[in-house]
């Protein structure tokens, strides 16, 4: 056996649409004179070649250049040659001639082109909610994105400083928001590994919904039913400000 193994991966970031592969493989128990690498498209006929000189089974590896954002197969061939010229025929561990195309290997990879901006992620809900018992007033997000491995998540009062918040998950809760203002949204996706981060999503606005004040329904809407309640005083025992509780003031 020429070779046993092969690993290709990407390294460091892809600069005017050209990635760089590392490319690695290790020897087995017959002698090579030279280690072909194949780099194309899964489709393309005529893939780019590059030839290394091998003496005592070095090197096991090659950086070579590759089209960023694309599906690639990269073939790793051992080569044996005769008078500078590479042979057709090699022989396996038995002595058997076969095709050198019989002793390669290959793996497929997707190279990643940050060159190109990833795309943002896209708001697709944005709801707002009265203030209840449970919760305080607060507005909610959720967003569609790629494959990201968190988000950056920027909120403000319409006129005031942003504030950034993180979440691997793709919704987002901006709390304690103020009835009848108008609060701005905006998402950021951070890449995974080598993939690239995008910008920032187009600014959502919403307006925080007013609070409920009537009593009645400010308690349904917390599910408390009072028809099963004797006074105001069984539910709220320590409250002064019933407005202050339906965040009327």
């Amino acid at each position: 056996m020429y070779i046993t193994s092969l690993t290709v991966s990407q390294v460091g970031q892809a600069s005017g649409h050209v990635a760089t592969l590392l490319v690695r493989w290790v020897y087995g128990n017959q002698a090579v004179d030279v280690m072909q690498i194949s780099v194309g498209g899964v489709s393309q006929p005529a893939p780019s070649v590059t030839n290394v000189p091998v003496t005592n089974k070095s090197p096991t590896k090659q950086l070579v250049h590759a089209p960023a954002g694309a599906q690639l197969s990269v073939g790793c061939f051992p080569r044996l040659t005769k008078a500078g010229t590479f042979l057709d025929q090699m022989p396996d561990e038995s002595g058997q001639e076969k095709d050198f195309q019989s002793f390669a290997l290959s793996q497929i990879i997707v190279t990643v082109d940050q060159s190109s901006p990833a795309p943002p992620p896209r708001i697709t809900k944005a709801e707002s909610f009265s203030a209840r018992l449970q919760e305080p007033n607060h507005i909610s997000i959720s967003w569609e994105a790629g494959n990201y491995s968190s988000y950056r998540v920027r909120s403000a009062k319409k006129g005031t400083n942003e504030r950034e918040d993180s979440t691997t998950d793709t919704n987002f809760t901006l709390p304690r928001t103020q009835p009848n203002q108008i609060y701005t949204f905006r998402v950021k996706g951070i890449g995974l590994s080598t993939n690239p981060s995008s910008e920032f999503s187009p600014i959502t606005e919403v307006v925080a919904k007013g609070n409920n004040d009537r009593l009645r329904q400010f308690l349904a809407d917390s599910g408390i039913d009072l028809r099963n309640t004797v006074s105001i005083k069984t539910v709220f025992p320590s409250v002064f400000s019933l407005r202050r509780l339906m965040e009327l003031e």
